[in-house]
């Protein structure tokens, strides 16, 4: 930015209290784009898994095997059209002012690469991504609460260009409904159905608990 243009809005806007708007977080995604700021973390994915009141008595301790989704780096290659960036700026100048409109690349939709597919790869068979199954150990220990999360880094969106790093997988934990239990915070209610000669003269309950359901 020239410098003539520094001083045509300092006169509009005053130094202080922002008088830089160059220096404006919205101007400076279009500055920063391409540059050593943008971040190039992938994305994470979420997903639930079920769990029983059982699995919060006992603790989970088993063995998964998570399918993790690679895009093949061979036949992934840069769009040109916008140089990997996703988007394409259009500068329009109005006068003593400059507008930029960024609209998503139409040649990439948006992802900055493209497939350009090969039937003989080794890797993805023309496919553009391909699958590896990862053996894990999912460990949670006993009295977890409902919507607790756990993560498995490097396991989430994988990276389409190699300035990009994995995103993270995290499972969040859903408890489902029991058949005699209901959970409350810290408190277990037992569920049974009594009729009305029990509820006047009484009856003897007796409440299983989980190691005599396992």
């Amino acid at each position: 930015v020239s410098q003539s243009r520094y001083d045509m809005f300092e006169r509009m806007f005053g130094r202080g209290g922002g008088g830089d708007p160059f220096g404006d977080p919205f101007f400076n995604g279009f500055r920063n784009r391409g540059g050593g700021n943008v971040n190039n973390k992938c994305n994470d994915i979420i997903k639930g898994l079920n769990v029983t009141l059982d699995d919060v008595y006992f603790g989970i301790n088993k063995n998964l095997n998570i399918k993790v989704t690679h895009f093949c780096k061979k036949c992934n290659k840069t769009c040109e059209g916008c140089n990997g960036l996703g988007v394409k700026q259009q500068i329009i100048q109005m006068g003593p002012f400059t507008q930029i409109i960024q609209a998503p690349c139409d040649n990439c939709q948006g992802n900055g690469v493209y497939i350009n597919p090969n039937k003989n790869c080794s890797e993805c068979k023309g496919e553009g991504k391909f699958e590896i199954e990862n053996p894990c150990n999912l460990s949670i220990p006993k009295g977890f609460e409902d919507g607790m999360k756990t993560v498995f880094n490097n396991f989430g969106e994988q990276p389409k260009k190699n300035n990009q790093q994995p995103g993270n997988l995290i499972l969040e934990l859903k408890l489902q409904d029991h058949s005699l239990f209901i959970r409350k915070g810290n408190g277990l209610f037992y569920k049974i159905n009594i009729n009305l000669t029990e509820a006047i003269l009484g009856k003897d309950i007796t409440i299983p608990y989980f190691d005599e359901l396992s």
